[in-house]
Parts: C-alpha cells; sequence; structure tokens
C-alpha cells in the first residue's frame, strides 16, 4: 500500500508499561512512512497517562481491562449485558474504517478484541471465523513462536515489532516527549527534597514485576553509599505503590540520604524526574524504558527471568550487567529457590561500571581484573542495518 493510501493505522498494545513505551520506535516508523496517516493506539487504562508524552498518537482509545473482567464475574451480571457493553466498546473504535490493524497483544482477549475491529489488513494476533488464535505477519509469528527458545533470538522486541510495521524509522531509540510544565514540576519537587540543578542525580529502580528480576535492595543501599561517597551522588528512587516496602527497606540498610518518591508521582512525573539524572540503575522493568526513552543513559542489572538482547535497554550507549551462569536466563515458569546471579553481580562490579560510565562518558571494554570475574557487561548500539545490538 502506498503512503498516501494509508489514511488510518489502529495500532493495540494491552500490554504492560514498558512494552507500550517499546511500541514508539514502530509508530514513528509508520508516521515517516505514511504522512498525514491518523495513528489510534488502544491501550489498557491503567498506562493511559503516559501515552499523553507519546507524541505520534492522534488519538487515544482506552480499554479498561480490569474493570471489564471485574464487570464480567460480578453477582447478577447477565452475559448479555457484558455483550451490550463490549458491544458499545468496539462501536466507538470501529468509527473509523482503518487501512491496517496491528494487535501486539499476545493474548487470547485481544485476539478476540482485533478480529471485531473494522480493519483493511490485520496484523499480529487475531481470532479466526471459528475463534481459533491467527497470528498474521511472519514477523509477528517469528515473536510467537521464538518465545519457548529466546535464549537463541537476536532481535530486540522494538525491532521485531519495527519489523512487523514494515518500517524504519530515521530516529533510532524510544520517544518520549516531556513538556517544560513537567520539568518545572520535577524542579521543585527534587528542591523540596534538597536537590539543587547542579546537583548530581542516580535514579534507582528496586521492584520488577517478578522477584527472580530483582537485585537485592540490599545491594542498591550499598551501591547508594559507594556513590555518595564517591561522587557526592543524591539518589532518586522511583516506583509504584506497590514497592513502597521495598523504598522502605531501602531507607532502613543506606547510610546516604535517598529521595524516597516511590508511590508519590504519577508517570509521567516520573519520566520527568527520571530525565533530570544523570544515570539510571534498575532492574528490567518498565521505568528503565521511560529513562531510555527521555535521553537519560542507564544501567540494566539482568537477572532471573530477563533476555536482556530481547527486552533490554534500546538505545544507543546503554549498558547491561548480567551474571555468567549457565542457567540464565531462566525459564519463564521457572522456580529458582537458589539465585546465584543475584549474588555474582556485586555491589562492587556494579560501582566500578557506573564510575567508569560517570568519569569516561562511555566504556568500550573491560579488562579482566578480579572486580569483572563471574559477570558479563555488553554496551548497546544499532548497527548499520537500523536494528539494535549489544557488545560486549
Amino acid at each position: 500500500m502506498s503512503g498516501g493510501g494509508m489514511k488510518d493505522i489502529l495500532v493495540v498494545n494491552l500490554t504492560r508499561m514498558g512494552d507500550l513505551v517499546q511500541t514508539t520506535p514502530v509508530m514513528a516508523g509508520l508516521k515517516e512512512a505514511y504522512p498525514g496517516a491518523r495513528i489510534t493506539l488502544l491501550v489498557n487504562a491503567v498506562f493511559a497517562e503516559i501515552c499523553k508524552d507519546i507524541p505520534f498518537i492522534d488519538r487515544l482509545v482506552v480499554f479498561d481491562k480490569p474493570a471489564f473482567r471485574k464487570m464480567v464475574r460480578e453477582e447478577g451480571q447477565t452475559l448479555v449485558g457484558s455483550y451490550r457493553r463490549l458491544e458499545s466498546f468496539i462501536d466507538g473504535v470501529n468509527d473509523t474504517a482503518y487501512d491496517l490493524a496491528i494487535n501486539f497483544t499476545p493474548s487470547g482477549e485481544s485476539a478476540v478484541l482485533t478480529s471485531l475491529f473494522n480493519a483493511r489488513e490485520t496484523r499480529g494476533v487475531t481470532a479466526g471465523a471459528e475463534g481459533e488464535r491467527v497470528i498474521k505477519h511472519p514477523w509477528q509469528r517469528y515473536f510467537m513462536g521464538v518465545i519457548p527458545s529466546r535464549n537463541f533470538n537476536p532481535f530486540h522486541l522494538c525491532d521485531m515489532m519495527v519489523k512487523a510495521g514494515g518500517v524504519l524509522p530515521s530516529r533510532n531509540g524510544l520517544y518520549l516527549s516531556i513538556s517544560e510544565e513537567e520539568r518545572r514540576n520535577a524542579r521543585a519537587v527534587l528542591a523540596e527534597h534538597g536537590v539543587g540543578d547542579g546537583d548530581l542525580l542516580v535514579g534507582f529502580q528496586l521492584g520488577a514485576s517478578h522477584p527472580l528480576k530483582m537485585w537485592p535492595v540490599a545491594s542498591f543501599a550499598r551501591l547508594a553509599d559507594r556513590l555518595a561517597e564517591s561522587f557526592g551522588a543524591r539518589v532518586l528512587l522511583t516506583g509504584s505503590p506497590s514497592e513502597e516496602a521495598l523504598g522502605a527497606e531501602f531507607d532502613s540498610l543506606a547510610t546516604a540520604k535517598g529521595v524516597n518518591l516511590i508511590g508519590k508521582t504519577d508517570l509521567r512525573g516520573v519520566a520527568a524526574l527520571l530525565q533530570r539524572c544523570a544515570l539510571f540503575v534498575s532492574n528490567d522493568t518498565g521505568p528503565l524504558h521511560i529513562a531510555t526513552a527521555v535521553g537519560t543513559p542507564s544501567l540494566d542489572v539482568s537477572l532471573g527471568q530477563v533476555c536482556f538482547r530481547e527486552t533490554g535497554p534500546y538505545g544507543e550507549g546503554h549498558y547491561v550487567i548480567e551474571a555468567a551462569i549457565p542457567c540464565g536466563p531462566c525459564g519463564f515458569h521457572v522456580e529458582c529457590t537458589n539465585p546465584l546471579c543475584k549474588e555474582m553481580v556485586t555491589v562492587e562490579s556494579v560501582f566500578e561500571l557506573v564510575r567508569r560510565i560517570m568519569a569516561d562518558g562511555a566504556v568500550d571494554a573491560i579488562d579482566d581484573a578480579p572486580v569483572w570475574r563471574g559477570v558479563r557487561v555488553f554496551r548497546s548500539g544499532f548497527a548499520g542495518d537500523g536494528l539494535l545490538d549489544y557488545v560486549p
């Protein structure tokens, strides 16, 4: 289809916040490939707020997954009543005839929804005439098929989505646009905690979606003390209200006084705060991708089930540190009772990497010093084909 013929595009992403931010490169590519096309983004209501900082959305449609599931299960709620509410939602989405609908949500629920949308062409997960799951487009089939063998997958999630879109954006990386008002608000919040414009600020993300993916809070606390002692750095803690206990544990262990804003800011506020940081040290989770999107150099502590080549920081000049261990990454359904990877990624190795990043601006190679024993370090960058690679 020619660029002039593509007028309306529907992008469906009902997954987690980090996956949503990682949809921005394909949307950027679609806007470039089809000038004048209108992009409608369908998202989970929980993450609708951060979409206000995504610059490619012409129309935002919100699907309240928790509310819909609760409604279906409510006592006294009839099947016909649930159907009518869903029908009303579908009718609202279908007030536009789409040239293309792309579903990046690998769930049966999203497949059924996508099959009901008024689109001339559909890519991604949808449902067939008999209700069976259908995966349309080779790159989407590759993504779904490679999950059991993800250790052998060389492609980042963002690049697989870009390929499914059939585009390649001219600017590499993730996209979020922070307003000047959001920056002013971030400065004001930091000032309340004694952090001035000239102070060195390093961000930490203590939580993650699974305990195996979390570097110990005690290690983060010791790293904060090292950074305060060596650089005079202040540490910013971000996270959701469900992670407040992690912040309390950090505060009890760290000698250096952190700026604990866990559960105290919305997602747009988090984005502005992370843009203020000189560096962000994080487990593999949503705020890592927000930091990458706003241009903050990031260090991904890759543990447990994390396959960093698939979900690591997507941009030029970010870093990954992981344990050099034969059992990693774990399978999705593995419950490891002895996560040695958390011990092998030591405070000393992470601090040394942070020190070199801050001192040299970039780390292109590491030596065989004892501090690096038991770990592997990678730096992100884009190859000549425009796809992301991680170089040891």
